[in-house]
């Protein structure tokens, strides 16, 4: 071979090394740039009239409000299904979800309407109707009717029940009720209304009284003595406007139910200062008949707490910080404490205010200030099984039995008891929460935000290991919000950071996506993200069949979760078209959430210009993108049930499917 071939070949072989590596980096780059490529609309619509704002309601319903009316949209095909005129100009404030349905209640110019979603139907209007004031309205699925009570244009009151699915009313009445405090279903056929006085059955077909008594024993018939029906009227002068705390609370085993309530005075100390005092009393009623079982009330101190049906009789868990005392009373006429001393009860640690029923008896979870506790009560013998109640830090939202205990699972912190020492398994409890574990088989996985890391712990023996090795550092100065078991992988999630480990725990890949310094950019997407973390609380709790509460002072975010509650409503082949499709929505949607999916929603920046990225969780690279552009308030909506994206440009309304 001679030098010059040898000079040609090296070259060649130089330069088709060359252009092999500028081709992978330009391959790479465009792979990249196709990935994050911006996502075309699945659909486009004209919008008449100027935008106000637009949501996608917990139950799915997406509405588009504008100065030509509050409207609804098909998700899928951008065909508007219904446009009011009437309501242009409506907040968003002043349209909510009736609690426990998809039903609309829209509060606008001084009058409410409720709105059936689907069609747009309004089922009632408080002004058509006549009420000057409405005190009281609830969706009975069961019965298939929307009740509201309250006082007509002259000022007497009135309660009316409206079909769902047709918006007849089924049936008024003007009966003087009284201050209602709950209206509870009994059956499919059946109602029971609580209120200041009384508490009544009726019929939910045409309203008519099965039974009225008295809440009070031996208090019937005050509405016919003049000096009774005075009194009566003056106590609903003088505590209208307050909030009154009674409760209902039916037996699912035995004909029977227990109202409580509960009352506050104020009393002077020694040094002059005022002090609130609780009580609260308890009444248990006859379902068939309204008679009253017990002979008097159950007085006992404090503020109500939580009841129990234990054979036949109630636990009483009131609340009364340090000082309470808890009791069992038999559904007998002359029934008397069965607990403590002279059947004075059993004292615990803190206020109750909520009990699990585990194996070994029910798991008492308690509060004083801001401190919980735990202790295990015999429901046989009201002994609490532990010698001194466990503190714990945070609010209990899960709590289940597994082999090696009862887990607990708090918003600060997760653990295992053992219930019959009191001691905890694991020792030192796990810095947590119920949204940073997760459940596989006999092994719990959780992220353990002290050692941040993911920690493995055995459920049948209460043994500890590290999956991960610890100190994962998310950009931005962000905590982790999220853990999502993936086929054996690990996802650790904060709002702009993705992190996977693979079954073995090594870090698979961490990404962080700048996010825009535009602040209340992030308003749709939060309340997108929390109606589906409703919806994974949801199905973990009926899955699992363990407590699970969400511990939140968002109004929102507690009328969410009850609306979710129509995808496990159970009820007859009677039930009218409304309700059938209201559960069948529901279901689709607690069922798309089930199933998991690919990708998040994350928001993005790049230089001044805004974006929603999908991001893949097996890569942590965002696929595609949505152009927000560099307004300071773009106008968009976000399904994260579905991973659809409603976005404003110009006159056209676009939907983005990820």
């Amino acid at each position: 071979m001679s030098f010059v071939t040898l000079s040609v070949n090296l070259k060649t072989s130089i330069f088709m090394r060359f252009f092999s590596m500028l081709l992978a980096m330009l391959t790479a780059g465009l792979t990249t740039f196709n990935a994050n490529a911006q996502l075309n609309p699945s659909w486009s619509v004209d919008l008449s009239g100027k935008l106000h704002w637009q949501r996608v309601m917990a139950s799915g319903s997406y509405l588009v409000a504008s100065d030509a009316g509050l409207s609804a949209y098909d998700q899928a095909s951008g065909k508007q299904l219904w446009n009011n005129a009437e309501l242009a100009g409506a907040s968003e404030e002043s349209v909510t979800e009736l609690a426990g349905s998809p039903l609309l209640k829209v509060n606008h110019s001084e009058v409410i309407s409720i709105i059936d979603p689907f069609s747009g139907t309004v089922r009632f209007n408080s002004k058509a109707q006549k009420f000057a004031e409405i005190q009281y309205q609830t969706f009975l699925p069961q019965s298939g009717i929307v009740i509201v009570a309250g006082k007509d244009s002259d000022g007497n009151p009135v309660i009316m029940a409206v079909d769902s699915a047709t918006g007849d009313t089924r049936w008024t009445l003007n009966e003087k009720f009284g201050r209602i405090v709950s209206i509870n279903e009994a059956n499919a056929n059946e109602l029971i209304i609580t209120t200041l006085f009384y508490v009544y059955k009726l019929n939910s077909g045409d309203g008519n009284t099965i039974w009225k008594n008295s809440i009070t024993p031996g208090g019937d018939g005050a509405e016919d003595n003049p000096l009774g029906e005075l009194l009566m009227d003056f106590a609903e002068v003088m505590t209208e406007g307050m909030d009154f705390v009674i409760r209902f609370y039916q037996n699912p085993k035995a004909d029977a139910f227990v109202i409580a309530s509960e009352s506050k005075r104020q009393i002077t100390m020694s040094d002059g200062k005022t002090q609130d005092v609780f009580s609260n009393s308890y009444q248990t009623f006859r379902l068939s008949s309204g008679k009253p079982i017990w002979g008097k009330e159950v007085q006992m101190q404090g503020k109500l707490g939580d009841v129990s049906f234990y054979n036949n009789g109630v636990i009483l868990l009131p609340d009364d910080g340090n000082k309470t005392t808890i009791n069992f009373y038999p559904l007998e006429a002359d029934a008397n404490g069965q607990w403590g001393k002279k059947g004075r009860g059993t004292n615990i640690k803190g206020g109750v205010y909520r009990h699990v029923p585990v194996k070994e008896g029910l798991l008492l979870i308690s509060a004083s200030g801001s401190t919980t506790f735990l202790d295990l009560l015999d429901p046989s013998t009201g002994e609490l099984r532990f010698g001194k109640p466990i503190k714990i830090d945070g609010k209990v939202q899960r709590a289940m039995d597994v082999a090696s205990g009862v887990l607990y699972i708090t918003t600060e912190e997760a653990n295992i008891v053992n219930p019959a020492t009191g001691d905890q398994v694991l020792g030192k409890s796990i810095p947590t929460s119920a949204a940073l574990t997760h459940i596989e088989g006999t092994t719990m996985f959780a992220y353990d935000l002290k050692f941040n890391g993911v920690k493995k712990i055995d459920l049948n023996t209460g043994s500890v290991s590290d999956m991960t090795p610890g100190k994962l550092k998310l950009e931005g100065k962000e905590s982790a919000t999220a853990l999502e078991y993936r086929n054996g992988k690990l996802l650790v999630t904060s709002d702009q950071n993705l992190a996977l480990f693979d079954e073995n725990g090594a870090l698979v890949y961490q990404a962080f996506h700048a996010p825009p310094k535009v602040s209340g950019l992030q308003k749709a997407l939060l309340y997108a993200q929390a109606v589906r973390a409703a919806y994974i609380g949801a199905n973990a709790y009926a899955a699992s069949s363990a407590l699970q509460t969400v511990e939140t002072d968002d109004e929102v975010a507690g009328a969410m979760v009850s609306g979710i509650g129509m995808a496990y409503q159970e009820v007859g082949d009677q039930a009218n078209d409304f309700v059938k499709k209201s559960i069948a929505q529901a279901r689709e949607r607690a069922s798309a959430t089930a199933q998991g999916r690919d990708f998040n929603i994350v928001l993005g920046a790049t230089g001044k210009t805004n974006s929603l990225l999908k991001v893949n969780k097996d890569t942590g690279e965002a696929e595609a993108s949505i152009d927000l552009g560099d307004d300071k308030d773009p106008k968009y909506a976000v399904d994260d049930v579905t991973g659809r994206i409603f976005l404003v440009n110009g006159k056209s309304l676009l939907m983005f499917q990820l």
